[in-house]
C-alpha cells in the first residue's frame, strides 16, 4: 500500500529542515525503498544527518530495516 513519510533533520550546525519520502516500488526487480528511507536519504544526501522525527503517514509498523537506517542517522528508538 502507497505511503509517505517526513523527517525532521539537523544538520551540523544545529540547522533544522524537514524532508519527504514517498514509496517506491520497483516491479522489474527487487530494489523497493520505504517512504521512511526516502526521506531519510534525501536529508542525509543535503548534509542532514541526525534524524529527530519522523512522521509516515500509511500502514506501520515500521520495518527492521527501516529501524535500522534510523538508528545509525537519528536519536530515534523503535518506542
Amino acid at each position: 500500500k502507497p505511503r509517505g513519510a517526513v523527517v525532521v533533520a539537523a544538520n551540523a550546525a544545529g540547522d533544522r529542515r524537514r524532508f519527504a519520502g514517498t514509496q517506491i516500488d520497483n516491479a522489474s526487480y527487487g530494489g523497493s525503498m520505504s517512504a521512511e528511507r526516502a526521506a531519510i536519504a534525501a536529508a542525509v544526501s543535503a548534509g542532514y544527518r541526525n534524524v529527530t522525527k519522523l512522521a509516515v503517514h500509511g500502514e506501520i509498523p515500521v520495518d527492521g530495516e527501516c529501524l535500522q537506517v534510523l538508528r545509525e542517522f537519528g536519536g530515534l528508538t523503535a518506542d
